[in-house]
């Protein structure tokens, strides 16, 4: 027989829905936070890490963060030497090279030549290695690289080139380099020094920029040309005295001194 009865709705005691509706909250307010969590991982995405199945890495904050000038630096080109690059570890080779450019300026005005050098590091204190190498790039496009210190002796064409009453050289720390170079090889530098044929693009960036900066030729670079140098410091600190050179080591030599000539003409213009 169908019962009319109706089953009605237990209601709680006060106690047991006041606690129903604590936990509902706590519950409510648990998944909140995972969801800011969940925003804030998002965030934090490191889009240049995906995986292999399309889906990206959540990597700690500290390694994918970058500041404003990393991001810039990121973005920059690297410069890329035009033109021609001879390099050479024979005296004789050296020797023919230095005459030929020469006789090329006879006869012509003062051109900027970029000039760098580069030697092994050494970890003794107060101690450096010896000049292992001489970069010269030209105007014309043609960089030299010479291997002094396989050069016994060193050819007298060579410093005859260096001071030339028609070469400006141009680079950063230039004179301390060239000191360097006399007390190396015994090659008068003095000369230079005294009518002026030395350019530091340090200081004449901080002339031009009205500033104070130490400078290295990478922030330089940077800074004045929207550019930067590849400064691998396994090719930096490597062994420059070894013959022959890497390719890597003519790349990064030719590269500092070509620098140095660009640096030197855009600072000029400003």
């Amino acid at each position: 027989m169908a019962s009319d009865f109706k089953r009605k709705k237990r209601t709680l005691p006060a106690w047991m829905t006041a606690a129903h509706n604590q936990t509902k909250q706590i519950k409510k307010s648990k998944e909140g936070e995972k969801n800011a969590s969940q925003e804030k991982t998002s965030d934090r995405l490191d889009i240049k890490n995906p995986k292999g199945n399309g889906q990206y890495v959540d990597t700690d904050d500290d390694a994918t963060v970058k500041s404003a000038s990393e991001l810039i630096t990121d973005a920059m080109p690297f410069i890329k030497v035009p033109g021609r690059v001879t390099y050479t570890f024979q005296s004789a080779d050296c020797a023919c090279i230095c005459d030929e450019i020469v006789s090329s300026l006879e006869g012509g005005s003062q051109i900027p030549v970029g000039f760098d050098m580069e030697w092994p590091v050494t970890f003794r204190h107060g101690g450096s290695g010896k000049t292992a190498l001489i970069q010269m790039y030209f105007p014309d496009n043609q960089c030299y690289l010479f291997q002094v210190c396989a050069m016994n002796p060193v050819p007298k064409q060579l410093p005859k080139l260096i001071c030339h009453e028609k070469v400006l050289l141009v680079g950063l720390n230039i004179e301390s380099d060239l000191w360097k170079l006399e007390r190396d090889f015994d090659i008068r530098v003095k000369c230079l020094m005294d009518r002026g044929a030395v350019v530091d693009v340090g200081r004449l960036a901080n002339k031009k920029l009205k500033s104070h900066e130490r400078w290295d030729l990478n922030g330089l670079c940077k800074n004045v040309l929207g550019m930067q140098l590849d400064k691998n410091s396994e090719i930096r600190c490597g062994s420059w005295d070894e013959i022959p050179l890497s390719q890597d080591q003519i790349a990064y030599s030719s590269a500092d001194a070509y620098a140095g000539l660009i640096l030197y003409e855009k600072l000029i213009e400003l």
